[in-house]
């Protein structure tokens, strides 16, 4: 494993490849993509919603391919951040991937969103393949936005990001360049600033004023939906309850336990498969199937509890959602902080271990994906094949695979607030300091 990819490495080929799929990703604001720049703040990006899918997609894909980790934070409406975890020092780089644009009007005239809709046709593709806002819109939106932040002019990338505007719109001739002279210049302020620069945004039908009723009730839409999602995140978050999956041999109870000895709270973890092994109705019916899956491989086939698992998931997945409100209702009372080592995932996937059949997801797996309670914190840990093969000769190269990619694809199906992917083939001491930052700075945990 090649420590010297960085994180900067991984976001470069991250922006060639989206520039290869002409996903119309844009940047809102200029920022250098070096190694002394790209750790701190972070980077405002712009994506119509329907790309995420493919653009969550892109990151993966690097990850499993560098043997990196990242992690996904969705707990905002309109909003997506990837984080893409350094290899080395666990140092991050912070991707904030907006699906709308927030404005916040100095006189309260505008609506609070500025919608994907409103600016497709203000999208140009530039010569280099990447797409961009036209050079006006984006210089109006990030003096609307100096407002909406909060931002002073005494900040050292506010005044670079004024100047960078200043001389590119004097270069084109832009009436706008005035407006980031006299900023600059201190003859005028934010605030009369970000409201000059909104009420030209609404000339242009990209910011919709209150006096638009089809716009003031698609705001109010938007300020349920939001509002909604925090209640569920303050709701997930109580539940106390970290789902940590992957496949055999990657590493999932020597993390889990490392990280409970290191954690400053109290916190535990359970066996997901003793939430329907221990029942009596498991416990009953298991030698039945165990008897009758040995009888269909002809005694050639050692099987145990995982294969029996694996072939009639359909009554382990429903016995263990029977069990489960027991578990949930158990730790919200004990307060403590619990890691299932598992979950429900595991049994969307077919032949994992059983061999001549096609592993992956089973027919039905949309409905039962339906029926798993979400957490707030869902972890996925992986490592190399080779090096998960090489810690367990029961597994197949087919079904390690499939459970990489098909556990993704069952996320994005139906998403966690927060996801994140962790590559295990550095020591159980690095894996959880990295799950430590990101529990804090990230996911608002305390560890």
């Amino acid at each position: 494993m090649d420590n010297n990819v960085t994180a900067v490495d991984t976001f470069q080929q991250l922006l060639e490849r989206v520039r290869e799929r002409q996903l119309p990703l844009i940047s809102l604001r200029p920022k250098e993509i070096s190694e002394a720049a790209a750790y701190e703040g972070d980077y405002d990006l712009f994506l119509p919603p329907q790309y995420m899918d493919e653009l969550f997609r892109i990151v993966f894909d690097l990850a499993v391919e560098k043997h990196s980790s990242f992690t996904i934070n969705r707990y905002k409406h309109g909003k997506a951040v990837i984080v893409l975890h350094n290899r080395a020092d666990n140092r991050s780089i912070f991707l904030e991937i907006w699906n709308m644009l927030s404005v916040k009007e100095p006189h309260n005239q505008t609506i609070r969103y500025i919608f994907p809709d409103q600016l497709e046709s203000h999208i140009l593709r530039t010569k280099s393949g990447e797409f961009a806002f036209s050079l006006e819109v984006e210089a109006l939106y990030y003096l609307s936005h100096l407002f909406t932040g909060g931002k002073k002019m005494t900040t050292e990338l506010v005044r670079y990001r004024v100047s960078y505007y200043q001389e590119v719109l004097r270069k084109e001739g832009s009436k706008y360049a005035q407006w980031y002279n006299d900023l600059a210049e201190g003859k005028s302020d934010i605030k009369s600033a970000a409201h000059l620069a909104n009420m030209e945004l609404v000339g242009m039908g990209i910011l919709f004023s209150k006096k638009n009723i089809g716009a003031v009730m698609a705001e109010l839409t938007t300020k349920i939906a939001d509002s909604l999602r925090l209640f569920k995140r303050q709701w997930l978050r109580a539940l106390k309850i970290i789902p940590v999956v992957g496949p055999d041999g990657v590493g999932k109870t020597s993390l889990i336990e490392t990280l409970i000895q290191k954690s400053s709270v109290k916190a535990g973890y359970f066996r997901f498969k003793k939430l329907f092994r221990s029942s009596p109705f498991y416990r009953l019916v298991f030698p039945l199937f165990q008897r009758s899956l040995s009888n269909e491989f002809g005694g050639k086939v050692s099987i145990g509890k995982s294969e029996v698992d694996d072939r009639y998931a359909s009554v382990v997945f429903s016995n263990a959602l029977m069990m489960y409100p027991f578990r949930v209702i158990s730790n919200f009372l004990s307060g403590r902080l619990m890691f299932s080592d598992r979950y429900f995932h595991d049994y969307l996937l077919t032949n994992i271990r059983l061999r001549g059949a096609k592993a992956g997801l089973r027919t039905e797996w949309k409905k039962w994906l339906c029926r798993i309670p979400q957490q707030y914190w869902f972890i996925h840990l992986d490592a190399s094949t080779e090096v998960i093969l090489s810690r367990k000769t029961e597994l197949n190269e087919e079904g390690v695979s499939s459970y990489r990619y098909d556990i993704f694809t069952a996320y994005l199906e139906k998403p966690f607030m927060i996801y994140s992917y962790v590559n295990t083939e550095s020591t159980p001491e690095h894996c959880t300091d990295l799950l430590i930052e990101i529990a804090d700075k990230i996911a608002d945990i305390k560890l």
